[in-house]
């Protein structure tokens, strides 16, 4: 008798592995990530995302790790689905971990959370002096997938800045209207020249080096910016929609975020992280 896996079509029709012994197993159709989300869904009651969303999903899941950027994520939001809101607040690197905590934030079926720029904002949990792997002092990246762009003053899109020791780790403030924008990344101030420039798509901060960061707007570099890096990293929950200044929420964005996500260098990944995720949403109907 033989102890290896032998496959099956018996299974009501479906395609399943045998144990040798005559028992008959379904076959999971979906990449393992995707399969641990949707059993993560199960185990916690929500409602996972179904039909064609879930196949996209699936699909956006395989392209980021053929494209070598699944294994430089450290956490990974995608907001977009037509799961129930606590299915979207997952971290799909690991749905065990660092799920979102919503804080009052709107959420939309298949497009994503919306803040009210006052007191709505979503906690990641995840503060980068502690929870750090891929994102490190001279390889980082942080964004979001922005489908709306209401400029104003108060308008920051994902934060861990602890102003003490200079822990700028995370801030990017998108579409200042009376000021400069304001952009950093395990670094010193950075000032961006981008202020009242449409935001919407992905838009990421990446650091590749000790002297300066780079902004990415759906894949394509849109400027660097001189900034020094610095070891000492934020102590504080990374928040979306709002900014977390040493434990103080504030600066409430009134954009809706469909995706965000926290990681290594990916600049040499720019193009295929945006055509992945791109691709995600028009399936979805809901591109921007």
């Amino acid at each position: 008798m033989s102890w290896g896996k032998i496959y099956d079509t018996t299974w009501w029709g479906n395609t399943g592995e045998s144990n040798g012994w005559g028992n008959v197993y379904p076959v999971s159709s979906y990449d393992a990530a995707t399969q641990a989300l949707l059993d993560q869904a199960t185990t916690d009651g929500y409602t996972a995302a179904s039909g064609s969303v879930l196949t996209a999903l699936d699909n956006l899941i395989i392209a980021l790790k053929a494209d070598g950027i699944w294994t430089k994520v450290d956490i990974l939001y995608v907001m977009a689905t037509n799961g129930d809101v606590d299915f979207a607040t997952y971290n799909l690197k690991d749905p065990t971990t660092f799920k979102l905590t919503n804080n009052g934030a709107t959420f939309t079926s298949l497009e994503g959370f919306t803040g009210d720029g006052v007191n709505d904002y979503l906690n990641t949990g995840w503060q980068p002096s502690v929870d750090a792997s891929q994102f490190t002092q001279n390889a980082a990246s942080f964004g979001v997938y922005q489908r709306t762009n209401t400029a104003g003053d108060l308008d920051v899109m994902m934060s861990s800045n602890q102003t003490v020791a200079n822990r700028r780790t995370i801030y990017a403030d998108w579409n200042r209207v009376s000021n400069p924008d304001y952009k950093y990344c395990t670094g010193s101030s950075a000032t961006s020249s981008d202020s009242n420039v449409s935001n919407v798509g992905l838009n990421f901060i990446n650091r590749a080096n000790s002297t300066q960061i780079a902004v990415y707007t759906d894949g394509t570099l849109f400027e660097t910016i001189s900034s020094t890096s610095t070891s000492s990293f934020s102590a504080v929950d990374t928040t979306i929609l709002a900014s977390n200044n040493n434990g103080a929420i504030s600066r409430h964005s009134v954009n809706q975020c469909s995706m965000a996500f926290i990681g290594g260098d990916l600049s040499a990944e720019a193009s295929d992280f945006y055509n992945a995720i791109q691709a995600y949403m028009t399936s979805l109907g809901k591109q921007v």
